[in-house]
């Protein structure tokens, strides 16, 4: 039987197959590409695999885990992988449960999924996904959504299916923190925001820390210090420039987080990413100074910081300064053109 190119997203009330289920802890199945990972139960005692990223934010977004991978081998014939969208991710407009998944280390363009419920509140919901199964050993992966609250529950496998190691995920990992672009948010899925995509060029497993809404006084340096890591990328400052934060503040914010980073982790090399281009037609009312000055201020204070491990990357030169064909009607976030731009500039600098 070959391998079905088209997959429908099922509710669990639907039925899926029968045979064995694997609890989300058994060691068969294995997790990559998060920071915390911790097993809860659910009401009837069952054990649930649960995410977060360690780090604070008032809407809840830490609960999001862009990336987090389920993986696992089998020669299965059937197999549905259960799936748990809490209520932990509290802003609907900001929303966006599109997951993907691979088989063999190969994406289709079809092989997404998602809750029912997108843009509005919503109760918890279970889903089974039903992945393409032909009886030969094959690596699965499920990649959990940058923008929504996604719990394992499981694995159901016909009777009989044997499990092996999946092949391993890159050893080099690297955080990326930031604010929405870094995020992801209006990437149409995960597999499409840029830190993914500089991932897959540059062989890398990423852990992306990213939280919508962040600027430069929100940076937690100890939280992330606290991530094992080979290196850091930043991106922050465009929250800044809307809020009408000086430029000076804004880089003594940067400078601050740079030397408590440092202090934790003084070998780590860090790539810090100033904002990226912004068209003329967005202009907030909150805005009092230009985008440029918060470049020139984070340029010449990381100079004085004197850190050769520190590396300052312009961002107004990783997208082209067009609006129309690279960004959204949210003018400071990319669309995919734009974000597949990003990603191919910044991996060649990193």
């Amino acid at each position: 039987m070959k391998l079905a190119s088209v997959v429908s997203l099922l509710l669990l009330a639907a039925g899926s197959v029968s045979g064995e289920f694997i609890s989300p802890d058994d060691p068969r199945l294995s997790y990559s590409d998060y920071v915390n990972k911790e097993v809860i139960r659910t009401p009837e005692g069952k054990p649930r695999v649960r995410f977060d990223r360690v780090l604070q934010h008032a809407r809840n977004y830490n609960k999001d885990n862009p990336g987090a991978r389920l993986r696992f081998r089998t020669d299965a014939k059937a197999v549905t992988v259960h799936l748990y969208y809490n209520e932990l991710h509290t802003s609907p407009s900001a929303r966006n449960g599109v997951g993907v998944w691979r088989i063999d280390g190969r994406g289709r363009e079809e092989w997404q999924f998602n809750s029912r419920e997108k843009r509005t509140k919503r109760a918890p919901e279970k889903v089974a996904l039903p992945l393409p199964a032909d009886g030969k050993f094959h690596d699965y992966e499920v990649i959990l959504p940058y923008g929504d609250a996604v719990d394992v529950d499981g694995v159901e496998v016909n009777d009989g299916a044997k499990f092996a190691t999946p092949a391993p995920r890159p050893q080099y990992r690297v955080v990326f923190h930031g604010d929405s672009v870094t995020h992801g948010h209006t990437a149409s899925r995960i597999d499409r925001t840029y830190p993914w995509l500089v991932g897959e060029k540059k062989n890398w497993q990423i852990i992306n820390t990213a939280l919508g809404g962040l600027s430069s006084p929100g940076l937690q340096p100890a939280a992330i210090a606290s991530i094992p890591m080979d290196r850091l990328v930043v991106m922050i400052g465009v929250n800044d420039w809307q809020g009408g934060r000086p430029p000076k503040a804004y880089a003594d914010s940067v400078v601050k987080f740079l030397r408590e980073f440092r202090r934790r982790c003084p070998e780590t090399p860090v790539a810090l990413i100033t904002p990226l281009w912004v068209g003329p037609k967005w202009r907030p009312k909150s805005v009092k100074f230009e985008l440029p000055e918060y470049r020139r201020a984070v340029e010449e204070a990381v100079k004085q910081l004197a850190d050769p491990r520190v590396k300052v990357i312009d961002g107004d030169a990783l997208i082209d300064h067009d609006a129309e064909q690279y960004f959204t009607s949210v003018a400071v976030h990319p669309n995919d053109a734009g974000f597949a731009q990003l990603a191919e500039r910044l991996a060649r600098q990193l």
